[in-house]
């Protein structure tokens, strides 16, 4: 018994896809990288495809182009189930029923990491809240995720001292100690990133490279352009963190950010980001990758645009392959909330259940089958209906499809009635395992003491 399964992919062929590499290859040979950091631009002077001049980096032609053809790699088959984590990192939180986000504290945090954590999720932290200082605060952070959830970690390091106090608590814990290079748009390494990596060079178990161009902001507006530069800039870190970094496992990867000039901010969740992120896809499926989407929304709360732009992504998105959805609750940039991710669940769910497709089961007697309901009248009671309408007609926990007047006369709860039941629910559930044993506790505890009292003083 086979399933017939919907696939949209946006089409790009080989030769377009050999014109974006070319273009990549002339950018970082005749305009080349900004790297200003003086250790890393000494280092590369040492590598035969590379040219210095001033702060910038250039390499060689032919090198990025044998390079970019020796990591040609098919993409790897994938079932319909979607992984999706929370995060984002958002400095506020959106209460249910609210339309004013407020500063997140501890608390908040710890609340959604609870939640997050009865649902199965990973991530990183969902807010960063306001009543710990920076940078203890980044400290603190992973400090938190480890004891408190088992998928979730910190976030952004920013410095050698903090980066210590995490390393120390990775040991401790048995967590893998990596790090991001960010590029920042147009052709430029961050150079904080870059400055950190090469202070652990000995102990990073990863790095991982990526870039967010904007179309029409910080790339060109149209495809050809913007695509170009994104290779350029991610396979140009990637290409230096190698020579730099050697004995690190090393990734990259990019994401297309939309930008919408009416509002002057980012246009997540527009049509022209879902353009975007298709050719994204099938840009990195010729290096066999697949990347991950984002639950974008730049509407201002939990509420139909959230909704109508997260599915529109999402759906889009898996059909042409994607199978990793982030920052589920994330509202724009900016806040985090508990009703928008039990949304953005329901509506992975929803896509898993498209994803899945339909059965096909070429045996079927539906001659028979027609002719018994001719007699009855309806479908309902005949055998196959029986066997396998559970597994084909997928219930929904959040969305009703009861008509009106059943709503009325079953006295059915509304939605934002049903995302309260929900969030109670999980919130009401006792913990269910200690996250770390009680030795590793104590560790992480003195590790955070020696933290609070040398990074306090570094502010003093």
């Amino acid at each position: 018994m086979a399933r017939l399964v919907p696939r949209a992919v946006l089409h790009i062929d080989e030769a377009q896809l050999d014109l974006i590499e070319e273009e990549a290859a002339h950018l970082l040979a005749y305009v080349g990288l900004e790297v200003p950091l003086a250790e890393a631009l000494e280092q590369l002077c040492a590598f035969s495809e590379v040219r210095v001049r001033g702060e910038r980096v250039y390499l060689e032609e032919d090198y990025v182009s044998k390079q970019l053809r020796s990591l040609h790699r098919p993409t790897a088959d994938v079932d319909w189930r979607l992984e999706v984590t929370a995060g984002g990192g958002a400095l506020n939180i959106l209460d249910a029923g609210s339309t004013s986000p407020r500063p997140a504290t501890t608390a908040d945090l710890l609340r959604c990491f609870r939640v997050c954590d009865h649902l199965g999720l990973g991530g990183d932290p969902p807010v960063v809240p306001h009543d710990i200082p920076m940078p203890l605060c980044e400290v603190a952070l992973y400090k938190l995720a480890w004891q408190h959830t088992r998928a979730f970690s910190g976030r952004d390091i920013s410095s050698v001292a903090v980066g210590e106090y995490v390393y120390e608590m990775a040991i401790a814990t048995g967590k893998p100690f990596s790090l991001p290079l960010y590029m920042i748009s147009p052709l430029r390494i961050n150079v904080e990133n870059l400055a950190l990596a090469l202070h652990f060079r000995e102990r990073l178990n990863a790095i991982a490279v990526g870039t967010m161009p904007m179309p029409g902001a910080t790339a060109p507006l149209l495809a050809p352009g913007y695509l170009a530069q994104a290779l350029a800039e991610a396979f140009g870190g990637y290409a230096i963190a190698t020579m730099l970094l050697p004995q690190a496992r090393t990734e990259f990867g990019f994401k297309l950010l939309a930008f919408d000039p009416y509002a002057n901010a980012l246009g997540c969740g527009s049509p022209e980001s879902l353009l975007q992120g298709q050719l994204e896809v099938a840009l990195l499926a010729r290096y066999g990758k697949r990347p991950v989407h984002h639950f974008w929304s730049m509407a201002g709360g939990a509420d139909q645009q959230a909704a109508a732009e997260r599915m529109a992504g999402i759906l889009l998105g898996a059909l042409a392959g994607v199978r990793s959805f982030g920052v589920a609750g994330r509202l724009q940039g900016e806040a985090f909330s508990l009703e928008q991710l039990l949304l953005d669940l329901e509506i992975a769910y929803h896509v898993e259940r498209i994803l899945r497709g339909q059965l096909w089961q070429p045996e079927g007697n539906w001659l028979q089958e027609t002719r018994r309901a001719l007699e009855e009248g309806t479908f309902l009671g005949h055998d196959t209906t029986a066997a396998f309408f559970r597994q084909e007609t997928w219930q929904s926990r959040l969305f009703d499809r009861h008509t009106f007047a059943d709503r009325i006369t079953l006295g059915l709860p509304g939605l934002s009635e049903r995302l309260r039941t929900w969030l109670a629910e999980l919130e009401s559930r006792p913990d269910e395992t200690l996250h770390l044993m009680p030795e590793v506790e104590r560790e992480l505890e003195r590790i955070y003491e020696s933290a609070v009292h040398s990074l306090q003083m570094r502010r003093l």
